[in-house]
């Protein structure tokens, strides 16, 4: 006889070996007791999970010659036992996906009109994705799906219930499964390892559960897989090597390098797990669930927090540890850039870079502990003003660790984490008397708008904007000037049309977006200020004109004066004169001019080697 793998020797043959669906299996088994069986069931739930199994049980018991008074099947008697090789003719197993046309349905209809096989009390009908029916089939289906022959019942299985027309999920009954913990298929996998007397070091069966993320299907066949290697002892490292994933122990080191700001120790971790042969999705769920568990368990505690993501109270209390290094608003932004690297690596062709330039970022990642320190307690020291590169990068301030601070603005007991980006704490120094530009309710000061020359901030903003492939959006920026760009406000003057186009909703989400990535805040307000005098974007000839002329005056602009746009024109128009003065200086032009008395340079050309 051919191997059996683990998924069909260990298929669970009655109710109560159904682990984990215990919501259904009472239902249906009580259906059976009191003799309420419709005549239509629909499973549906993630795959691996019981479904199919269930049908089987449901098909088995309602026909066991010598069912039990717990409506558990016998298993023995001829019915039983045909049910479980598959060869019962009163059981049908239809494959919807390949069985999903209007004949395939047809024939179907023309087999209920036979009476069940002797023996049998009922015909059971028994569809495996049924979603992949076609509109037409679900449709010749209808009429003898709601009023079928005597002693006949359907059972519909699904992974995508939402597919399926409302017309059908309205005549049958409803079952939903869930997918199954860490706790559960762990158990299973022992009671299987100790059937097939195998020797597991501890943790593998663990990992392996999981790695199935809720599929007891999928974990008894990445079980199979691993008991393929035949080994005597399956160890852990065998197992994170077959499946090209890494241990928890790993990210722990990763999450502590990233927290203490240590890009270095980040890039040296990444580069040890690129170097087997990693499977990028496996990583990247993992790498976001384990930033994930970071935050929740910060607001957590250990005690309450046991089943979190299948973790022992080991893994627990390491994770409260490594919550504690940093606080509630770091942990969230962390979770947040780990979520968008994990999801563009996913879709990226060098996944490997993308997480090395995320882990990076997150660990030179501005820190709001002061700012959470503040909130809380309404005082603060000198000494938790430490404004590094992991904290406030403000350049309005400077940390004076000689000169007390007397005084601080703020109303922390009734601010909502929302304010964090929006507003100012005025810290008042006796010798400085400077803005700590820091969340709070209090009103901000106004500022004097920011001059018509570069902002090293915004120029390096619209190059980071360029760097996330937003070139349309970047284009514009380089057309507009800034009046504001600071505590969580940007105010732009531009021209109508540019005006429009950033309003527009694809490219105003894009631009909230890079400003969060870029500034860490995230509430940003926009503000626009038309400037109907500015001509449109110069096309060459007219900045071939302006080229002409010695002194650049504000008439001779054509794109709003400020911009980066403007100021590239007059670098370029600079660089044009800078040319032809030296040019003027050489001696074959001397020459030229000597020749041709009263000749005019008009022109002259850069020729690249």
């Amino acid at each position: 006889m051919s191997y059996l793998v683990l998924a069909r020797k260990f298929r669970p043959q009655t109710f109560a070996s159904v682990t984990g669906q215990e919501h259904i299996t009472r239902a249906v088994s009580n259906a059976i007791l009191k003799d309420r069986v419709p005549h239509a069931f629909l499973f549906t739930g993630p795959r691996g999970v019981g479904k199919t199994t269930t049908a089987r049980v449901l098909a088995k018991s309602l026909n066991c010659q010598k069912r039990k008074k717990d409506a558990e099947p016998c298993g023995k008697c001829v019915n039983c036992e045909e049910i479980t090789r598959g060869s019962n003719l009163a059981v049908w197993e239809v494959d919807g996906a390949s069985n999903n046309s209007v004949d395939n349905v047809r024939n179907l209809i023309d087999s209920l009109h036979s009476l069940p096989p002797p023996g049998s009390k009922y015909k059971i009908y028994i569809i495996d994705e049924v979603h992949m029916l076609s509109t037409a089939a679900f449709n010749a289906l209808l009429k003898s799906l709601e009023e079928p022959p005597p002693n006949t019942i359907f059972v519909f299985a699904t992974t995508e219930p939402h597919k399926i027309p409302e017309t059908v999920i309205s005549r049958c009954q409803r079952h939903d499964f869930r997918r199954l913990s860490v706790d559960i298929i762990q158990a299973q996998l022992e009671f299987i390892a100790g059937e097939e007397g195998v020797s597991v070091e501890p943790g593998v069966i663990k990992f392996v559960a999981r790695k199935a993320q809720g599929g007891m299907r999928d974990a008894q066949s990445l079980f199979d897989r691993l008991l393929s290697f035949g080994e005597d002892t399956i160890t852990l490292d065998l197992a994170t090597r077959a499946f090209g994933a890494v241990d928890r122990s790993f990210f722990s080191s990763l999450g502590r390098a990233v927290i203490a700001g240590d890009s270095s120790e980040s890039l040296n971790l990444l580069d040890r797990a690129f170097s087997h042969s990693l499977d990028v999705k496996s990583f990247a769920d993992e790498f976001v669930g384990w930033f994930r568990n970071l935050l929740v368990i910060s607001a957590s505690e250990v005690d309450k927090a046991k089943g979190l993501g299948g973790l022992d109270s080991e893994e627990l209390k390491e994770l409260k540890e490594i919550a504690s290094l940093s606080n509630a608003f770091d942990l969230q932004r962390l979770f947040e850039l780990s979520e968008a690297t994990a999801s563009k690596a996913i879709f990226s062709s060098y996944p490997r870079y993308i997480f090395e330039s995320g882990c990076v970022r997150m660990a030179l990642l501005p820190s709001l502990k002061p700012v959470a320190e503040l909130l809380v307690n309404g005082n603060v020291s000198s000494a938790n003003l430490d404004l590094s590169s992991k904290q406030l990068n403000s350049p309005s301030v400077a940390k004076k660790k000689d000169q007390p601070i007397e005084k601080v603005a703020a109303k922390p007991s009734k601010l909502v984490s929302e304010q964090l980006d929006s507003a100012t704490v005025a810290v008042v120094s006796p010798a400085t008397k400077e803005e700590l530009s820091v969340p709070s309710s209090v009103e901000e000061k106004e500022e004097a708008p920011l001059s018509a020359s570069f902002n090293p901030s915004w120029v390096d903003f619209v190059k980071h904007v360029s760097s996330r492939n937003e070139v349309m959006l970047a284009a514009f920026l380089r057309r507009v000037t800034v009046s504001k760009f600071k505590d969580g406000k940007l105010k732009l003057r531009a021209t109508p049309f540019d005006i429009d186009s950033i309003k527009e909703e694809k490219t105003s989400l894009a631009l909230k977006d890079c400003l969060y990535s870029y500034s860490g805040v995230e509430s940003w307000s926009l503000e626009f200020e038309e400037a109907s005098d500015v001509k449109p974007e110069s096309s060459p000839t007219e900045i071939h004109s302006l080229h002409k002329k010695s002194k650049l005056k504000k008439k001779d602009l054509t794109v709003e004066p400020g911009s980066i746009a403007a100021e590239e024109q007059k670098a370029e128009i600079a660089l044009a004169e800078k040319i032809k003065t030296e040019a003027r200086k050489q001696e074959a032009v001397k020459n030229i001019e000597e020749v041709f008395s009263g000749a005019v340079v008009e022109r002259i050309t850069v020729l690249e080697k």
